[in-house]
C-alpha cells in the first residue's frame, strides 16, 4: 500500500503511480494530494490509483479510506466522487452507447437489444 502525492520534486504522481503499478499490478495506492480538482481526480484513477483523499482530510476518513482500499475496495470520499462525477457528465456519448438507447427509445428490452448488439444482456 502506498500513499502518493500527485506533486513531487522529481517526477508527478500520476508517473509514479504508473511505475508502482508496473512493477507490483496488485499494489493499492491512494492518492493524498492537496488538488481536488476532476481532472486530477481521474487521471489518478486511471493510473491506477484506488483511493484519493485531499490533504486536511479528518483522521477517521483517512484510515477508513486506508482500510477499505487494504481489502481490495475502491474510496472517494463524496465530495471528490461528487466532481468525479460533474467531469464524467461532459464527455460525449460513445457511438455504441447511442445505438443501446436508440434500441431502448425503440422500445426493445435488454434481452433483444443484448441479441442485436451481439452482447451479453448483463452488459
Amino acid at each position: 500500500m502506498a500513499l502518493v502525492d500527485l506533486q513531487l520534486p522529481d517526477m508527478s504522481g500520476f508517473d509514479l503511480i504508473k511505475k508502482i503499478k508496473d512493477k507490483s499490478p496488485n499494489a493499492r495506492i491512494i492518492v493524498l494530494s492537496s488538488h481536488e480538482g476532476d481532472v486530477d481526480i481521474q487521471r489518478a484513477l486511471e493510473a491506477g490509483a484506488q483511493g484519493y483523499v485531499a490533504k486536511g482530510i479528518v483522521r477517521d476518513e483517512l484510515l477508513e479510506t486506508i482500510r477499505s482500499v487494504h481489502a481490495g475496495k475502491r474510496r472517494l470520499p463524496a465530495a471528490v466522487a461528487q466532481k468525479l462525477a460533474e467531469h464524467m457528465a461532459d464527455e460525449p456519448i460513445s457511438p455504441r452507447e447511442l445505438e443501446v438507447l436508440s434500441l431502448m427509445a425503440a422500445g426493445k428490452r435488454n434481452k433483444e437489444i443484448a441479441g442485436e448488439l451481439s452482447i451479453a444482456e448483463d452488459t
